[in-house]
C-alpha cells in the first residue's frame, strides 16, 4: 500500500487530526482502541496537538503503549511515578506533553521499559501486551531514522523478519544498545499507520522507500486500512509529485 503524503500545513496539527479520525472511527466500530506510539523528537508537537484534540469521552475506551522504547535506568521512587523514567525515554516523552495532563487517563498504559533487567521487561511487557492488547495495534504513530529504521527496526538486522509480536535489541546502531520494540507483523496489521517525519535528512530514504526500496525498513510498513506519511518541506523535499 503506497502512502497518502501530507505536506505543508501544521505539521503537529495534521498528524494528531489523523491519529484522532483513526481513533474515533475504530472505538466506533470495534468498541476500544489500542494506540501505539514512537519516539524521538518529532512526536512532541502531534503529543501536543493530540491533547487538544481527542474529546475526554475517548480516554475510556483507549489503550496506549509504544512501538519501541530505549532500556534505561528507571527511578522507582519518583512522584509521580513518570518523572522516574530517563529524560530520553520515550515514555516520558508521552507524559510530559500529554498523559500527565489529562483530567482522565486510557483505560491502559503499558510501558515499554520499568527498571527491570532487558530479559525480565521483555517478558513482562510480552504478558502485558498479550493481556491488555491481544499483542496487537489498531492505530499506530512512526517515525523514520535517517537510514530508513522504524520503531527500533534497522537495515540488514534479522529482526525485519521476526514474527513473534515483541523483541529485546542487544545491539542497536544507535545509542542505546539495548531496546525493546514491536515487529513488523504488528505494525503491519495496524487499520490506521501514520508516520511523521522532519527535516532533511529524511528526504533521501522517503524517497527511497517510496519508490520501494525493501533493504529500508520504512519501505516495508504498510497498513491495512489508511496509511499516512505527514512530512515537513524539507522531509518531503525528494519526493516527485505523484
Amino acid at each position: 500500500m503506497k502512502p497518502q503524503i501530507h505536506t505543508g500545513g501544521d505539521f503537529g496539527m495534521t498528524a494528531a487530526s489523523l491519529l484522532v479520525a483513526g481513533i474515533e472511527a475504530i472505538t466506533q466500530s470495534r468498541g476500544r482502541c489500542r494506540l501505539g506510539l514512537s519516539g524521538g523528537s518529532t512526536p512532541r508537537a502531534i503529543l501536543v496537538r493530540l491533547r487538544a484534540l481527542l474529546p475526554p469521552s475517548a480516554y475510556g475506551r483507549l489503550a496506549v503503549t509504544w512501538v519501541d522504547e530505549r532500556h534505561l535506568p528507571v527511578e522507582h521512587d519518583a512522584d509521580p511515578s513518570w518523572y522516574g523514567h530517563h529524560a530520553d525515554s520515550n515514555f516520558r516523552l508521552a507524559y510530559e506533553c500529554w498523559l500527565a495532563r489529562l483530567p482522565r487517563p486510557p483505560s491502559v498504559v503499558l510501558p515499554m521499559s520499568t527498571g527491570l533487567t532487558l530479559e525480565a521487561d521483555l517478558a513482562r511487557y510480552t504478558r502485558g501486551f498479550a493481556d491488555g492488547f491481544d499483542s496487537g495495534l489498531d492505530v499506530v504513530l512512526l517515525g523514520c531514522g535517517s537510514d530508513g529504521h522504524v520503531a527500533s527496526l534497522f537495515p540488514g538486522a534479522e529482526t525485519l523478519d521476526a514474527k513473534e509480536p515483541v523483541l529485546a535489541i542487544t545491539d542497536s546502531p544507535k545509542l542505546p544498545p539495548e531496546r525493546l520494540t514491536v515487529t513488523l507483523p504488528v505494525i503491519n496489521r495496524a487499520a490506521v499507520v501514520v508516520l511523521a517525519a522532519a527535516g532533511t535528512s529524511k528526504a533521501g530514504v522517503l524517497a527511497r522507500a517510496l519508490a520501494g526500496d525493501t533493504a529500508l525498513p520504512l519501505a516495508r510498513v504498510k497498513a491495512t486500512a489508511a496509511y499516512h506519511w505527514v512530512l515537513d518541506n524539507a522531509a518531503a523535499a525528494q519526493l516527485r509529485e505523484g
